[in-house]
């Protein structure tokens, strides 16, 4: 498939830095061919997390926020720096077994609901090439944005071509085939495309947001194994010499024993004779 000629470039970096490639489609829904077996069909959305950052979030009864800043995405637009959400990608429960090279848990919401929740308008942000795969970032937000640019860039789910296809069905579909193109189609991915939602939650919202996730133990145990997408928080990136050791290389199943672990404290510590309740799984 030949690369559109007008790929808008936003930002590359150094040679020496980890090697990457932002830019935007001059049509958004141009990244692959009009061919729905290019995507496959979801019905939720996950973030998952190291084992650590799942403990920080249980302990502050909050689901850990990011925050738009100038060295992530705002070269974008200088109206989205600053913005105060979290990052969810497609649950597909056929890798469930498989590695999960972002983390142990995963906080999983069912997608229809998440869109029911508030009148949401959908922006294309960027595609991100990386050495051996790339990604679409989408924002989900019901704010009033008023940069021309970025307004520009409203995205349509019911067109085919783009990163997500909402049938008229209301069935979800995200791009997930090495073919998905790169800036200026320079090089193949070794991995499938990924898309990225960057839901704009906002703080008032949290509690209605709590009541919709759900807990999953993630296999992350190759963590610290040789070779690309194993490990995105400690691991990733052109310089092998600046890795380190992931500290929580777990299977599902050691994961697994350790949120039952947590369950098993929350019973206990939940008794009306225990006094504070404790901040476990049964919810936020």
């Amino acid at each position: 498939m030949a690369a559109a000629a007008q790929d808008i470039l936003k930002k590359r970096n150094s040679p020496t830095e980890t090697t990457y490639t932002s830019w935007v489609p001059h049509s958004l829904y141009s990244l692959a061919d009009e061919d729905l077996l290019l995507y496959k069909p979801f019905e939720e959305i996950m973030r998952t997390v190291h084992y650590e950052a799942h403990r920080e979030m249980m302990e502050h009864r909050s689901l850990m926020m990011q925050y738009l800043t100038v060295s992530s995405h705002s070269h974008l637009t200088k109206e989205l720096s600053g913005i105060k959400g979290s990052w969810f990608r497609p649950y597909d429960p056929e890798a469930r077994d498989s590695h999960n090279w972002y983390g142990n848990v995963s906080y999983i919401m069912n997608f229809r609901d998440l869109l029911n929740w508030k009148n949401w308008k959908v922006y294309f942000m960027e595609v991100v090439d990386h050495r051996t795969s790339n990604v679409t970032y989408l924002l989900l937000t019901d704010r009033e944005l008023h940069d021309p640019e970025l307004l520009s860039r409203e995205y349509d789910p019911r067109r085919l071509g783009g990163p997500w296809y909402l049938d008229i069905h209301g069935n979800n579909y995200f791009l997930h085939d090495k073919s998905a193109r790169r800036y200026n189609q320079r090089e193949e991915n070794i991995f499938p495309h990924e898309i990225h939602f960057f839901c704009d939650f906002q703080e008032d919202g949290m509690d209605e947001i709590k009541k919709l996730l759900r807990l999953e133990a993630a296999n992350h145990e190759a963590a610290n194994e040789e070779g690309p997408h194993l490990c995105y928080k400690y691991r990733s990136g052109l310089q092998k010499s600046e890795w380190k050791e992931c500290p929580s290389p777990w299977s599902w199943k050691e994961t697994q024993a350790r949120l039952e672990r947590e369950t098993e404290l929350t019973t206990m510590k939940n008794r009306p004779d225990a006094g504070v309740g404790f901040f476990g799984l049964g919810g936020f």
